[in-house]
C-alpha cells in the first residue's frame, strides 16, 4: 500500500509517499480501507465484519491515518455508517468553510 510517512520531525518537506506492506490485523484489530470500509478483521472481533462501512475518529488510535489502510482496535471510537448518511451529508453547507494553505493560514 502507499502511505505518507516521516522519519523525523520537521516541516511538510519531511513527509514522503512510500510503499509499505499491507497491514494485517492481530487479535481484536480491524483494517480499514481509505473509503471507510472494513477490509480485514482479526480473531475475536465481533463488532465489525469485512465489508462494513464505518466512520469515527482515529487520530489517537491510528496516527498513521495518511495511508491506503489503517489498523484500529475493535474498541476504537468507530461505528457503522448509517445507510442514509450520504443523503444527509448532501445538505451540509460547504460555503462556510475557508480555504487554508499548508501552514493553516487562510487564503
Amino acid at each position: 500500500m502507499r502511505a505518507v510517512r516521516r522519519h523525523r520531525y520537521g516541516d511538510p518537506d519531511v513527509l514522503h509517499v512510500e510503499t509499505v506492506p499491507d497491514p494485517v490485523p492481530r487479535g481484536r484489530e480491524i483494517v480499514i480501507a481509505v473509503g471507510g470500509v472494513v477490509a480485514a478483521v482479526g480473531e475475536g472481533v465481533s463488532r465489525f465484519s469485512v465489508g462494513d462501512a464505518v466512520f469515527g475518529d482515529l487520530l489517537y488510535e491510528s496516527p498513521e491515518c495518511l495511508a491506503e489502510y489503517v489498523v484500529a482496535t475493535e474498541d476504537a471510537p468507530l461505528t457503522t455508517k448509517p445507510d442514509d448518511l450520504g443523503r444527509t451529508m448532501r445538505h451540509v453547507r460547504t460555503d462556510v468553510y475557508r480555504r487554508v494553505d499548508a501552514r493553516g493560514v487562510p487564503t
